[in-house]
C-alpha cells in the first residue's frame, strides 16, 4: 500500500520541485508591494474616513433624536466611533490571546466593519458587499495616498510609481461612480405598455370633479396633552387632551433599550398622548369627521404632517379632517412594541370620544360643529388595518382578547378608506378581522415595495353586508404607484437608507400623479358616503367613468354591493363540480388547468383567504392560415368556427336558482377575473412511464435543433435584410416593445327553451394583463420580491337590458347555463370567481 502511495505522489512532488525556484522568485517580486507601516496606517485612515462618511449619511437617518440635522448627524458619528472603539478593543485582546501578529491593524478593520453593520442596520449578505467594496475602496485611496506623500516615493521604481497612482485613480473613481450610481432612480425598461386601442368606448361622468378644491375657507389647529417634545402637541397645542392606559394593547418595553425609548418620549405606554393635526373649515356646520391615521415607519421621522395636502382638500370640500399623531408606536432602532394594531385601531376610536365631548361643550370651538352622524376613518400601511380594527372595536363591548377591557363607543363611522393596508398584523382571538355593514375603499400601488403584495384584498373579501341598508366595497389597483407617495413624508422611497436607494424609482408614477388619484377616489368616496352624493358611484363600479379626473397609467378595480348576489364563488367545498346552490353543477371542457384554488400572494407561500376558480387553455393553431396563426386567434370571428374545440367553463343552474337567492330582480350579470402570469399545464401522460416521457422530450429537442440548423440560413438572410429597421427599433429603445392586449373571451347564455345568447367581453372591456414590476435596481434584492406581479381580480358587468334589446325573446329568469367560452386567445391562464347578478343601484 505504501508503494503504491509513493507511485501516486510522485508526479506531484516532481511538479512542485520544478516550479518551486519559480515561486520563490515571483514571492520575491510581491515583496516589493508589500505595504509599509506608513501604508498600512494610510489604510486605516482611509477606512476611517469612509465609515464616518457612511456612518454620517446611514446614522443621520437612522439614529434620529429630533435634535436637528446638525446634531443628529454629529450623534452618529461620535457613536459610529465609540462602536468602533470599543469592538477594536474586544478584538485586540481576543487576537492577542491568540496570536500577536499585526493584532492591531486586524482589530481596527474588523472594528469598523462591526461599528458600520451597527449603525447602518445591514442584514443582508449581498448588500453587505456593497459597503465592504465601498470601505476597500477608502483603504485603497488612503494607502496610496500615504505612499505617494512620503518622502521616499521619488525614489521608488516607476513600474510602483505607476501602479500605486492607477490605483488611487480606480479607487477614486470606483467611490465616486458608486456615489453617482447611487444617487440614481433606475430605469423604466420593464415599463408595460397595453394596448387599449380595441377597448370600447366609455362615457365620463359629467360631474364636477371629486378632486378639485373646495369653496371653503380653510382653519388649521393641533391637540395634544400639553406635555409633549414636539410643540405643536405640547406648549403650543390649541386644545389640551388627556392621556390614555395603552397598557392592555402594547406590551412593556424592558432592557436599556426601552428605557431610551420610553426617554426619547417622555412617557411610556401606560401615557399614551391623544395627538392631532386638524384642518377644518370656516363656517356653521355640521361638517362630517374624518381621521386618518398613518402607518409604521420611523418614529423618529413624523409620519403624521404628510397628509396635509388630504386636509387641507377635504375642509376646502366641507370636512373637518384630523391627522391623529401615532408615531410614539412605531417601529425604532432602540426597541419595538411588535404586534400593536389593535392599540393603533384603539386610539382611533379614543379620539372620537374626544370629538364627541367637543361637539357637546359651549367653550370648545367645535361646539355643534361636527357631524358625529357621519364619519369616516382613513388609514395607511399599518393605519389602514387599524381603521378596520377600529370599525370592528366599535360595535363590540369588550376587547375580543381580554373581557376585562371594557368598550362603549358605538360611534356612526360610515366608510373606510384603507390605503396600502397590511393585513394580519393584528388578529383578534386569532383569526382575521371581520366586518359588517360598512362602506370599504381600498388603495393600493402595483409597484409598493413596502406592501408588495395586495394583503387589503383579504380585508375586502371579508366584509359581509348583512342588512337592508345600501352599502358596498371597491378596490382600486394603480400602475407604477408606490407605497410612500401617499404620504409626502415617506415619499418614493419605499424603504430607509440605504435599501432606499436600491430601489427602482424610475418607474413610479409622479407623487403628485398618485396623491391625485387618491383625492379623486376619496373625494369622491367620502361625498357618496357622507354626504349622499350617489352621483359619483359609477367611479368605483369602473375607473373608466372617471378617466377625465385620472392620471394616465392602468388601472384594475374590483366592485361589489349589498344588491349583489353571487350564483358561485368558490368557497363551498373541494368538489369542482359544485357550485354554491342546490341543484346546480359545473362543467368544464378542453382545459389544460381547471381546479379551484386560493389566490396566493405574490411569493405563492401565504394565503389570500379567497378561493377561486384556477383555469388554463392552450390551442395548436393550423398551420395552413399563416394569417391567422400570427393573428394568434385576436381577430377570429366570435363565432370562433375556425377552432372547433376551444375550452369552456359552464355553469348549469337549478330550475329555482332565482329563488334560492330571493332575487326578486336583477339588472347586470357580474363576474371577476384576474389574468395569471403563468404557462398552461401540459397534458398528464398516463399511459407512458418517465423513462419514455424523458426520450419523447429529447427527440422533440433534437427535432427542434434539426429545424433550427435548416432555417438558419433564411433567418441569416431575412436578417440581412431587416438590419436596418432592427437597428432603428433599437434606438427607439422602449418604443420598439410590442404592446400588450388585454384578454377577451365569450359568455355565453342559454335559456330554457334552448335560446342561445352569445356576448364577447371585449364589447364591454377586457382583462388587463398582470402589472408587472421591476421593485429594485439590483438583481439580487429582486428576489426577495418574489414574481415580478400578482393576480388581481376585476369585476365585470354586462347590462341584461343589452341582451334584451338584441333578444327580446331571451327570458333571463329562465337562464338554464351561462359559458365562459375561451376563443379570443391561443392560450391563458386566469382566476375566475364572484359570477353573480346585481340589481342597479339607486
Amino acid at each position: 500500500m505504501k508503494a503504491l502511495l509513493r507511485r501516486i505522489i510522485a508526479p506531484f512532488l516532481k511538479v512542485k520541485t520544478f516550479l518551486q525556484p519559480y515561486l520563490k522568485r515571483f514571492s520575491r517580486w510581491l515583496r516589493h508591494f508589500e505595504p509599509e507601516k506608513h501604508t498600512r496606517t494610510g489604510s486605516v485612515r482611509g477606512l476611517l474616513f469612509m465609515l464616518l462618511f457612511m456612518a454620517g449619511y446611514t446614522g443621520w437617518h437612522r439614529l434620529k433624536w429630533g435634535y436637528g440635522r446638525v446634531l443628529d448627524l454629529t450623534i452618529a458619528i461620535v457613536f459610529s466611533v465609540v462602536v468602533a472603539l470599543i469592538a477594536s478593543l474586544l478584538i485586540y485582546l481576543f487576537i492577542g490571546l491568540i496570536k500577536k501578529v499585526h493584532r492591531r491593524f486586524i482589530s481596527i478593520i474588523v472594528g469598523l466593519i462591526i461599528s458600520m453593520i451597527v449603525t447602518t442596520g445591514i442584514d443582508s449578505g449581498p448588500f453587505l458587499m456593497i459597503p465592504l467594496g465601498f470601505l476597500l475602496c477608502g483603504a485603497f485611496v488612503g494607502g496610496a495616498l500615504s505612499v505617494m506623500l512620503h518622502a521616499d516615493f521619488h525614489q521608488t521604481t516607476w513600474l510602483k510609481k505607476t501602479m500605486i497612482s492607477l490605483l488611487l485613480v480606480l479607487s477614486v473613481g470606483a467611490v465616486g461612480s458608486f456615489i453617482f450610481w447611487f444617487q440614481q432612480r433606475g430605469d423604466q425598461e420593464k415599463v408595460m405598455k397595453i394596448d387599449l386601442s380595441e377597448m370600447p368606448e366609455f362615457p365620463s361622468l359629467e360631474l364636477p370633479d371629486p378632486s378639485a378644491v373646495g369653496s371653503f375657507p380653510v382653519k388649521t389647529l393641533t391637540y395634544g396633552h400639553g406635555d409633549d417634545r414636539r410643540s405643536e402637541f405640547g406648549e403650543n397645542a390649541d386644545l389640551i387632551t388627556p392621556t390614555v392606559n395603552g397598557r392592555p394593547f402594547i406590551g412593556k418595553l424592558k432592557g436599556w433599550k426601552g428605557k431610551l425609548r420610553n426617554r426619547f418620549w417622555g412617557f411610556d405606554r401606560s401615557e399614551l398622548p391623544l395627538n392631532g393635526r386638524v384642518w377644518y373649515p370656516e363656517g356653521e356646520g355640521p361638517f362630517p369627521l374624518v381621521l386618518i391615521v398613518h402607518g409604521n415607519h420611523s418614529m423618529r421621522e413624523f409620519s403624521d404632517p404628510g397628509y396635509a395636502y388630504l386636509g387641507e382638500f377635504l375642509a376646502s370640500k366641507g370636512y373637518i379632517m384630523v391627522s391623529v399623531d401615532q408615531n410614539f408606536i412605531n417601529g425604532d432602532w432602540t426597541k419595538n412594541y411588535g404586534k400593536e394594531n389593535d392599540a393603533r385601531g384603539w386610539l382611533l376610536l379614543e379620539h372620537l370620544k374626544i370629538w364627541e365631548d367637543w361637539n357637546q361643550q359651549t367653550n370648545k370651538p367645535f361646539f355643534q360643529k361636527v357631524d358625529m352622524d357621519n364619519i369616516s376613518l382613513m388609514g395607511h400601511s399599518r393605519g389602514g388595518e387599524a381603521v378596520c380594527v377600529a370599525a370592528a372595536f366599535n360595535d363590540l363591548d369588550y376587547y375580543p382578547d381580554d373581557a376585562r377591557v371594557e368598550f362603549d363607543y358605538h360611534f356612526n363611522i360610515r366608510s373606510i378608506v384603507s390605503i396600502a393596508q397590511v393585513d394580519g398584523q393584528y388578529l383578534p382571538t386569532f383569526q382575521p378581522t371581520p366586518l359588517k355593514d360598512i362602506n370599504f375603499l381600498l388603495l393600493h400601488g402595483s409597484h409598493d415595495a413596502d406592501v408588495s403584495s395586495f394583503s387589503g384584498d383579504k380585508q375586502y373579501k371579508r366584509i359581509a353586508f348583512t342588512n337592508d341598508e345600501y352599502y358596498f366595497k371597491t378596490s382600486l389597483y394603480i400602475y407604477r404607484a408606490n407605497h410612500g407617495q401617499f404620504n409626502t413624508i415617506w415619499g418614493d422611497t419605499d424603504s430607509g437608507p440605504p435599501y432606499g436607494n436600491l430601489l427602482n424609482r424610475a418607474e413610479l408614477i409622479s407623487g403628485e400623479d398618485q396623491r391625485t388619484i387618491g383625492r379623486v377616489y376619496i373625494g369622491a368616496f367620502l361625498d357618496l358616503t357622507l354626504k349622499g352624493q350617489k352621483e359619483y358611484l359609477p367611479v368605483f363600479k369602473d375607473y373608466r367613468y372617471a378617466k377625465n379626473w385620472l392620471p394616465d397609467t392602468y388601472y384594475i378595480n374590483r366592485f361589489a354591493d349589498s344588491q349583489t348576489n353571487y350564483l358561485c364563488d368558490f368557497e363551498e367545498d373541494i368538489d369542482l363540480e359544485t357550485i354554491g346552490m342546490k341543484g346546480g353543477k359545473a362543467t368544464a371542457a378542453n382545459f389544460a388547468n381547471w381546479k379551484e384554488k386560493d389566490i396566493a400572494n405574490r411569493s405563492g407561500k401565504s394565503r389570500r383567504l379567497n378561493q377561486a376558480l384556477y383555469f388554463g387553455w392552450e390551442y395548436k393553431l393550423p398551420e395552413k392560415d399563416s394569417s391567422i396563426q400570427d393573428s394568434l386567434i385576436q381577430e377570429i370571428p366570435k363565432d370562433s368556427l375556425y377552432i372547433q374545440d376551444t375550452a369552456y367553463y359552464q355553469l348549469e343552474l337549478p330550475v329555482d336558482w332565482s329563488d334560492q337567492l330571493n332575487l326578486d330582480s336583477f339588472d347586470l350579470l357580474t363576474f371577476a377575473v384576474a389574468k395569471v402570469d403563468a404557462k398552461p399545464s401540459q397534458p398528464i401522460r398516463l399511459d407512458k412511464t418517465d423513462k419514455e416521457l424523458e426520450e419523447n422530450e429529447k427527440e422533440k429537442k433534437d427535432k427542434k435543433e434539426d429545424e433550427a440548423k435548416k432555417g438558419k440560413g433564411e433567418k441569416d438572410e431575412e436578417r440581412g435584410a431587416n438590419a436596418d429597421s432592427k437597428d432603428q427599433e433599437k434606438k427607439k429603445g422602449k418604443k420598439g416593445k410590442k404592446n400588450i392586449k388585454p384578454l377577451s373571451f365569450s359568455i355565453i347564455l342559454e335559456d330554457r327553451s334552448g335560446e342561445v345568447v352569445r356576448l364577447s367581453l371585449a364589447d364591454y372591456s377586457a382583462v388587463m394583463p398582470p402589472f408587472k414590476a421591476k421593485f429594485t435596481r439590483v438583481k439580487p434584492f429582486e428576489k426577495r420580491y418574489s414574481k415580478s406581479s400578482e393576480p388581481i381580480l376585476q369585476t365585470f358587468s354586462i347590462p341584461l337590458a343589452d341582451i334584451q334589446k338584441d333578444h327580446p325573446g331571451f327570458d333571463m329568469r329562465q337562464v338554464r347555463t351561462i359559458r365562459f367560452q375561451f376563443d379570443q386567445a391561443k392560450s391563458g391562464v386566469i382566476y375566475l370567481d364572484e359570477i353573480g347578478f346585481r340589481r342597479a343601484s339607486f
